[in-house]
This record gives structure tokens, C-alpha cells and sequence, in this order.
């Protein structure tokens, strides 16, 4: 009888398999990739071969808010923006109480998307949906590219899982239950395989 498999933690954090990512094209639905831009910029860019799909975006994004009360009748005067591509430093707004137009300064809470964790189907940046992906019963696994399915491969279809010394949890270890699970190992295979051609 075969030994089993071996699987060593490298101690990768998703963040190592995050440099680009494959998703499917908003436009053409095919293959495209993400990649992440260098510093000092902080966004991403998304790019298709098949259809020449390319756009970027920033990671910034702010919050604007204002509560404030009309300056002419006293009404209560509230606003809320969110997400928005860029700061806003003056708001006109009409009061819909006495029709006073005035303009007012709003609170703005400068948004780095970078620190959000937000990953899964979709991609972080433009809300793709990931390439590799499948459903599995009431779950979705997923791989954010091929060196990221391949790890996974190697950890799903190893009999021995070992860890290695380390300071922080590392991405196998916070995988989903359904993943580790050894009575999934062979349907997981599968699904592996089938994404591996794609």
C-alpha cells in the first residue's frame, strides 16, 4: 500500500496568491486577469485578451456625511454618500422645508479598500466573479489562480497535513470545514481537475 501524500504548510496567507487573479471578463465573459498596482499606487487592473476589455480603479473610496440643520428655518438636514470615487468638499442641498439653497461642508472618511477583507466568489477590486470557481453541495470552492489551485491541491489530496512553526494563521488553516474534510477529498479532486482545464 502507497504512503500517503505529505502536505508541509509553507505558511502562505491568501494574500501571497492575490497579486492577480483570474476572473470573468464583465464584458466578453471569458478569461481576464487582475493584477494589483504597484506602489505608490494603490488599485488594480483588469485586462481581457479576448475582447481587449482593460479598466482600473482605485482603491480609495470615501464616505461623505452630513447632519446638520438649515441655517434659515432650523430643519433637520441629513445626507449620506457612500463609497464614493472621490471627495466632496462642498454640498449644495436645497431645504426641503423652507427651499433655502445653501452649501455646507460634509464629514468625508477616506476608505482604504486594501485592509477590507472581502474575498470569496468575487474579486475585491471590480466585483468579478472569480474563474476557478464551482459549487460544491451548499458551498463554493474557490481559487483566486492556478498557483493558489495547485496549493490547494496539494493540501486536499495529502493524507499527512503538517504545520510548520509560525506567528499568524495561515490560509489552510482557515479553510472551510468542507475542504479539510477527508470524506470530501475525492469530489473536491474532481472539481480541481475540471478547473484545471478551464
Amino acid at each position: 500500500m502507497p504512503s500517503p501524500l505529505r502536505f508541509k504548510d509553507a505558511n502562505l496567507r491568501l494574500q501571497d496568491f492575490e497579486d492577480y487573479l483570474l476572473v470573468e471578463c464583465p464584458q466578453c465573459h471569458k478569461r481576464a486577469e487582475v493584477r494589483k498596482m504597484e506602489a505608490p499606487h494603490s488599485g488594480a487592473r483588469i485586462s481581457c485578451r479576448e475582447c481587449h476589455f482593460q479598466s482600473q480603479d482605485t482603491l480609495i473610496r470615501y464616505d461623505i456625511s452630513l447632519s446638520t440643520y438649515c441655517n434659515s428655518c432650523g430643519h433637520s438636514l441629513k445626507l449620506v454618500k457612500l463609497m464614493q470615487k472621490e471627495p466632496i468638499a462642498e454640498i449644495t442641498i436645497v431645504c426641503p422645508k423652507c427651499k433655502t439653497t445653501e452649501d455646507y461642508q460634509p464629514k468625508i472618511i477616506r476608505l482604504d479598500l486594501s485592509n477590507v477583507v472581502n474575498k470569496g466568489c468575487c474579486d475585491p477590486y471590480f466585483g468579478c466573479e472569480l474563474w476557478l470557481q464551482s459549487a460544491f453541495k451548499s458551498d463554493v470552492f474557490w481559487a483566486t489562480n492556478y498557483q493558489h489551485l495547485s496549493y490547494l491541491k496539494e493540501y486536499i489530496q495529502s493524507g499527512l497535513r503538517e504545520r510548520n512553526n509560525r506567528e499568524f494563521f495561515t490560509m489552510v488553516e482557515k479553510l472551510p470545514s468542507f475542504v479539510k474534510s477527508a470524506k470530501n477529498r475525492i469530489k473536491l479532486l474532481k472539481i480541481i481537475h475540471k478547473l484545471e482545464q478551464k
